[in-house]
């Protein structure tokens, strides 16, 4: 072994095993380890004053890392929306104490290279787990009939990560594997077995079927060849037999993948590659346009999604970006210029740190481990060229502070380190780390009330208790908008649905109106860019004063200048503005609408439109549909081609929507909705077994739909008599569609859950209480439930029975998941 001979102690060792927990605890929690960490590197800090600054010496690193942490508390003081920006800076803490930690626990070569070994077998272990979840998709995408696994890898989530950020974790593991090797390479299976396992990772990065992911691999294979050319580590023989060795094993496991994976080695073939190109090109595009706004001082740390109010993609087949694809611009946009050159100089620094120590190393193994660490390095920071991760996923902050420990070669400091003894001096960095910690739990501690009081107050079936909790939580968190938002929701509450908007009856408490208001201007003082708190204090605007609706005005704007495609705004809007008269702009927005979501035509809103003006209703879906065929005529789209597919059907066009959506999923295999339709035209054609399928596939692409299983409930009801054995799926589709729609969010909802890191998830945050319903294609209720009834007396269960009879008298919309049993 490489450290043969050589004498270690029990401390080292306890040291070592102390480090590893902490790294594999960290791995999936870096909050969770924090505590440790600030009594840690307290401890370091004094071993460091006491010893005069020789056991941990202080480098130009060390002052970049100090700069970083100033970087964050400037970007949080400036921060646009700062309970977002707290995250980062707990965060960042974290991560800066971990680096420390490991800094000082890695710095013999002892611990070094069995905390490398253990990483190695960690590595492996998740590979293992990756593999055999993405077999297991494999064999589900077979059995439903699709093959290549490229199109679909947006449902392949080993642990819980998205693909994307697996990719990144994989590529940052691929070194340790080969670093046991070299440290145990006297023992020849040991060689086999680092290699082996190197053979797994490299196919895990490869099952992320990512452009990016195989460039950087590239990059890392690369590196490696040219360092152990230009150094000589490896003998030609040796370096020939095991590099032969280990593209066999490779390509041996990549022969399952040989379709998908030429595929993406295309790179830009297949029209999913093709869109995901445009809206690269697209985000890159919008990024820039928000580094101009906010290039001095930065947004603030995660407040990329809520930033640029100029900056939208207004595209009506685009969804919507959360994060840039380029970790360097989105740090530029969110921490400023400053924050920019702190980080690039400090990953530039730790690529310098690996370079020096290959040159500085006489021993050909050690320089051999630096060698596949600097490969790792440079695969992860190319890696962020395409794909931003260390942000987004404690795992890969975790490794690269692994990685950045790692390049510490060392070295030793003679003498006394300067300033290291002497009253306050001596212990304002112990001074520093404590404040910081104290400051972070204890906003840690407010958020967490409030929280759980917001909790409370949701749940809370007596209005005026829930107003009391909600007025403390806001107490302990005044500067969260979305808990300003609920509180407004909660006080605003009117049992008002859609159709009452035409009603002059209409009645709702003024005074109650008014506070609601006041949470609402709360909120958006906070975050002025969030589309739900416009559209709400809109109708609430409206609700005061439904005689004008120049009030409300501005705020519908805004909310659909932040979310141009929200159908659920358009329609809100649409209705107020034809109440108010204004004809032609709620026309307008009721073709969009269509356009955007033809199922709005089986909806109850559309229902209601045509009871209203009958003639309208056709003239919207013949704009509609010219709108789609000249937009498809100027260059074809598929998405596009789908929603007019759909138009079709609504027109019992059956043999034109046919051709669109089989058009659709050879083009999109992972759209859902397509199969659904297919389903619906099979079962016109009499093709019963056909039907079943193009449902299951649906189904199986988003369980969290609602009309699949519907389609599945009915599927089973009309063969009741003659397939045995289907009472308990019928009951679970149906019982799943029913569940699926009544948690169905509104669309603002799903952004929102991504642009707030603190946040209450509310299932219906309008106060137009039934609009999302109202919206969706109209569920016949009654007749589900009656059939569950029917079904349940079938089973023997009279007492499920008499909940369904009971239950079908009530209206879908007044209902709650809960009373589904």
């Amino acid at each position: 072994m490489i450290f043969e001979g050589g004498v270690y102690s029990r401390r080292e060792l306890i040291l070592v095993v102390l480090i590893t927990l902490l790294t594999f605890v960290g791995f999936w929690n870096s909050g969770f380890i924090l505590p440790v960490l600030i009594a840690g590197a307290t401890g370091l800090a004094w071993v460091y004053f006491k010893n005069g600054g020789k056991s941990i010496p202080v480098d130009w690193i060390d002052l970049l890392i100090f700069s970083l942490l100033i970087i964050e508390l400037i970007s949080y003081i400036f921060s646009i929306y700062r309970p977002n920006s707290f995250i980062s800076v707990e965060k960042i803490f974290s991560w800066t104490l971990f680096y420390y930690v490991l800094r000082y626990g890695l710095k013999t070569s002892f611990t070094k290279y069995i905390f490398c070994s253990a990483m190695g077998v960690f590595a492996i272990l998740l590979a293992c787990g990756a593999l055999l979840t993405f077999f297991l998709l494999k064999a589900n995408l077979q059995v439903e009939g699709w093959r290549d696994a490229s199109q679909f890898k947006a449902l392949f989530s080993p642990f819980g990560f998205r693909i994307n950020d697996w990719a990144t974790i994989a590529l940052v593991l691929l070194p340790f594997p080969l670093v046991a090797a070299v440290i145990f390479r006297s023992a020849k299976f040991m060689i086999w077995a680092g290699l082996s396992g190197f053979s797994l990772i490299v196919f895990s990065v490869m099952i992320s079927f990512s452009r990016g992911a195989y460039l950087s691999l590239g990059v890392f294979v690369l590196v490696i060849l040219t360092g152990i050319i230009l150094l000589r580590l490896v003998k030609t023989k040796m370096f020939v037999t095991l590099g032969l060795a280990t593209a066999s094993m490779i390509a041996v496991l990549t022969i399952p993948i040989y379709k998908p994976l030429t595929t993406t080695m295309a790179m830009n073939k297949t029209v999913s590659q093709q869109r995901s190109t445009k809206g690269r090109l697209e985000t890159f595009k919008l990024a820039w346009c928000k580094v101009k706004e906010h290039w001095l001082t930065g947004t603030g740390a995660y407040n990329y999604a809520i930033a640029g109010s100029d900056c939208r993609n207004t595209n009506e087949d685009s969804g919507d970006s959360i994060f840039t694809n380029n970790l360097y611009l989105q740090i530029f946009i969110e921490k400023g210029v400053g924050g920019l050159i702190v980080y690039s100089l400090l990953f530039l620094g730790f690529l310098f740190r690996y370079l020096k120590n290959l040159f500085q190393q006489s021993n050909k193994e050690e320089t051999l481990i630096n060698l596949l660490l600097f490969a790792g390095f440079v695969a992860y920071f190319f890696r962020e060229l395409f794909f931003s991760s260390f942000f987004e996923s404690n795992p890969v902050m975790i490794m690269v502070g692994v990685y950045a420990a790692m390049s510490y070669g060392g070295q030793r400091a003679e003498g006394k380190g300067q300033g290291a003894e002497g009253g306050l001096i001596r212990y304002s960095l112990i001074l520093v780390i404590l404040a910081l910690g104290v400051w972070v739990y204890i906003k840690k501690g407010q958020f967490k009330k409030a929280e759980r009081i917001m909790k409370e107050a949701a749940s809370t079936v007596d209005r005026q208790l829930a107003v009391d909790r909600m007025a403390q939580a806001l107490s302990f968190a005044p500067d969260i908008a979305p808990y300003h938002e609920l509180a407004g929701l909660m006080v605003g509450f009117v049992n008002l649905k859609m159709q009452q908007l035409f009603s002059d009856s209409l009645d709702v408490d003024q005074k109650k109106l008014s506070v609601a208001v006041s949470h609402f201007e709360n909120a958006i003082r906070i975050n002025p860019h969030d589309a739900g708190f416009h559209f709400n204090l809109a109708c609430l605007l409206f609700l005061q004063n439904r005689s004008r609706i120049e009030g409300s005005r501005p705020h519908f704007n805004k909310a659909l200048e932040t979310e141009p495609n929200n159908i659920e705004f358009m329609i809100g809007y649409g209705m107020i503005a034809e109440y108010s008269g204004d004809s032609a702009l709620a026309h307008g927005l009721y073709e969009k609408a269509i356009r955007l979501d033809p199922e709005l035509v089986e909806s109850d809103f559309f229902e209601d439109l045509d009871r209203r003006n009958p003639f309208l209703c056709k003239t919207l879906i013949e704009k509609a549909i010219r709108n789609l065929e000249n937009k498809i005529d100027s260059g074809y789209n598929t998405v596009f081609a789908a929603r007019l597919g759909l138009l079709y059907w609504t027109q019992s066009n059956y043999t034109s929507a046919k051709n669109l959506f089989t058009q659709a999923v050879q083009d999109l295999p992972d759209l859902y909705r397509p199969y659904y339709y297919l389903g619906r035209i099979a079962e016109t054609e009499r093709d019963s077994i056909l039907a079943q399928r193009m449902y299951q596939k649906s189904l199986y692409l988003n369980n969290r739909d609602y009309l699949a299983p519907f389609a599945m409930g009915d599927y089973y009801y009309s063969r009741l008599d003659s397939i045995n054995n289907v009472n308990y799926s019928l009951v679970r589709h149906y019982k799943n569609g029913l569940l699926n729609f009544l948690q169905f969010p509104t669309i603002h909802r799903n952004l929102a859950r991504n642009q707030y890191k603190k946040d209450i998830s509310v299932t219906n945050d309008l106060i137009l209480k039934n609009l999302v319903p109202y919206t969706r294609i109209k569920i016949d209720f009654k007749t589900i439930a009656l059939r569950l009834a029917a079904v349940y007396k079938k089973m023997g269960m009279t007492e499920m029975e008499s909940y369904y009879m009971n239950l079908s008298s009530r209206d879908l919309t007044e209902l709650n998941s809960t009373d589904i049993r």
